[in-house]
């Protein structure tokens, strides 16, 4: 998806203005409590779980109708930033404007893009890249550490296309073709994403739960009396989120390999773990990405999957709509083929656990 530091041009004044504002800021008074601010409420809600109800927990982005791409940090978010005992965040130049704020100030970080990468897992078969050589697969870095803490203006790690979960054995992954350049009917490859992987990792239920582990880990570096406490909850947690990989192992092995549309990658984690396949024509998923109107030909590419009953589901950001993804839409509901909405955010009144499970079974419903 496009860099939310791309669209941060016109306030890049502002915040740096905030920082230099915040820079008396007070800091580290215990007497004030824990104190963790999350980029997005996704996080914020995975911190909580972790974290209990003696922690505070603000999370910058909750809005459900909010667009991340467009999103701009206020002074006072600012503010929150630098004085929090602990920061989380995406990663993967998801939500920049909180390394910019941070950024080599020592503060205690979270990266759930450094994590992922940092996870061992095998998740199965990789997607192939073309033949041709010109493949777009990002080659991710190790993290600078495991716990995620920040260290000034180093270069941010780029996330894996799909190597942080268990072994699902060999997973019959979208090929490219021979002659692939990213062409209008190219079907995207899983993680591709702007040179820096596909940063919408909170959608991979492994990494999520490595992030509640290494939550637990920074706050019994804090508070060293609760250590056991937080360990305890991030392991909860990480139970928990079998329920949804018992989803979309079911839904791997009864329907696997079934072709999918989406409007932009954001799901691209859960369709790997379900096995299905992204039929998505890349130059198509770009421009969505990039917020730019596709080619005739790459929307001509869309509408013939569609017509031709070629997918068998829509996965749809209801969060990043326009007048082009709309079309889309009713194209889809046209021919019969099931929207599958999916957002950024969490929605009012839902944990992440009751999200992620009423997104994979809506999956599983779609592909039935």
């Amino acid at each position: 998806m496009t860099s939310l530091a791309m669209k941060f041009a016109g306030v890049a004044a502002g915040v740096a203005a905030a920082v230099a504002l915040t820079a008396c800021g007070s800091g580290d008074d215990a007497s004030d409590g824990i104190t963790i601010v999350a980029s997005t409420n996704v996080w914020g809600d995975v911190a909580k779980s972790v974290a209990g109800p003696d922690v505070k927990v603000e999370s910058l982005i909750s809005d459900p109708t909010a667009d991340p791409h467009s999103y701009e940090v206020t002074a006072v978010q600012a503010a929150t930033l630098t004085d929090a005992d602990l920061v989380v965040y995406n990663g993967g130049h998801y939500d920049e404007f909180v390394e910019k704020i941070v950024g080599g100030k020592g503060k205690r970080t979270v990266n759930a893009v450094e994590i992922g990468q940092g996870d061992d897992h095998d998740h199965g078969t990789q997607p192939t890249t073309p033949a041709d050589g010109h493949g777009d697969e990002p080659r991710p870095t190790a993290p600078a550490d495991d716990h995620g803490h920040d260290h000034g203006d180093e270069a941010q790690p780029t996330a894996p296309a799909d190597d942080h979960g268990h072994d699902h054995g060999d997973e019959a992954q979208p090929t490219a073709p021979a002659d692939d350049h990213g062409g209008a009917g190219t079907p995207a490859s899983p993680g591709h994403d702007h040179d820096h992987g596909n940063e919408h990792i909170w959608y991979d239920v492994h990494v999520v739960g490595a992030v509640a582990e290494h939550i637990a880990e920074e706050l019994g570096e804090i508070d060293p009396d609760r250590k056991q406490d937080y360990a305890d909850r991030a392991a909860a947690f990480t139970a928990r989120l079998a329920g949804i990989e018992a989803i979309t192992d079911r839904i791997a092995a009864e329907h696997p390999d079934q072709p999918v549309l989406q409007t932009e990658p954001l799901a691209t984690y859960l369709l790997l773990a379900a096995k299905a396949q992204d039929r998505t024509p890349h130059e198509f998923q770009e421009a969505i990405e990039q917020g730019t109107d596709p080619s005739p030909a790459a929307v001509a590419a869309v509408r013939q999957l569609i017509e031709g009953k070629q997918v068998r589901a829509l996965i749809y950001n209801i969060q990043t709509e326009d007048k082009t993804t709309e079309d889309v839409r009713a194209l889809a509901e046209a021919a019969d083929i099931p929207v599958v909405e999916v957002t950024e955010t969490l929605p009012e009144g839902v944990d992440y656990i009751q999200w992620q499970t009423a997104n994979a079974e809506a999956l599983a419903e779609a592909l039935r």
